[in-house]
């Protein structure tokens, strides 16, 4: 009800602005300097209408969608967009984000894997774009060896969005396979890097335990004691928050506990959930 309420006053005032733009010079300038006004202009309001119709048609066409996003109808949702892939639509980033998010809280990871799949064949370079988002079945069934076939042929594509936890996701599945000489390579350089507070607290606390080089035993002791500095454990647990909107940190919530208690020296109280 409130996205129909909101689509109503949104062409109203759209709308109102129209009529204004129009007939507001003729009521200030009379009709003769009025509308030799607007016929300089016209082409302004014939943009400003084919932007708005274009809008509206958008919201039309996912009419259905909005109403179940609003009214938090999950299955509804999730039935209807599955309907649309049959029909042939490739969904879009947005789509494709929703329907992870609901996979995930249904722990159907069988529905991101058929997902990622189709993305990968028909949109490829959407499939780049949320490449980190379709590593989440693999992740949470634990298979280091497919994580790295996963990632490995894109974390250096440039065309690749969230390449530094990609390269993270990388070592760590190097780590488990107890290749540390690749995942030491890999953290080494990220260790370097300039990123984000929760991703340097996870290089830093999966480097710690095996690294022998001494320039990489100093910056993992420098980059720790900035990030002590800077973030108390209640302000790193904002952090971790914060980056929820990234689905991997609540995937690696266990990681990421553990890391907690080994910035901190095991005297924070906080916990981060799944």
């Amino acid at each position: 009800m409130k996205f129909k309420i909101i689509f109503i006053l949104f062409n109203v005032v759209v709308l109102f602005s129209l009529l204004m733009i129009i007939f507001m010079p003729v009521l200030m300038l009379g009709s003769e300097y009025g509308f030799s006004f607007f016929a300089s202009i016209w082409y302004v309001v014939v943009l400003f209408v084919v932007v708005i119709g274009a809008v509206d048609a958008y919201f039309l066409i996912n009419w259905k969608l909005f109403r179940f996003l609003e009214e938090e109808k999950w299955d509804d949702l999730i039935v209807f967009l599955e309907k649309r892939i049959e029909e042939g639509k490739i969904p879009g980033k947005f789509a494709v984000r929703i329907m992870v998010n609901v996979y995930l809280s249904r722990s159907n990871l069988e529905g991101i894997e058929r997902l990622g799949a189709l993305i990968k064949e028909k949109r490829p370079s959407l499939y780049r774009k949320l490449l980190l988002i379709f590593t989440i079945p693999v992740l949470l069934k634990g298979e280091p060896v497919l994580i790295e076939e996963m990632i490995a042929p894109y974390v250096f594509d440039k065309k690749v969005n969230d390449r530094l936890w990609l390269k993270y996701l990388l070592a760590f599945s190097f780590l488990l396979q107890r290749k540390t000489r690749e995942g030491g390579e890999i953290l080494s350089g990220l260790c370097r890097e300039k990123i984000s507070p929760v991703l340097l607290m996870l290089v830093l606390y999966s480097f710690s335990s095996f690294a022998e080089d001494d320039s990489d035993k100093t910056c993992i002791d420098e980059k720790k004691v900035f990030l002590r500095d800077k973030y108390s454990a209640e302000s790193m647990g904002l952090q971790i928050e914060k980056d929820r909107s990234n689905v991997i940190v609540a995937v690696l919530s266990g990681v990421v506990n553990e890391a907690l208690d080994w910035l901190y020296d095991n005297t924070r109280k906080i916990e981060i959930e799944e």
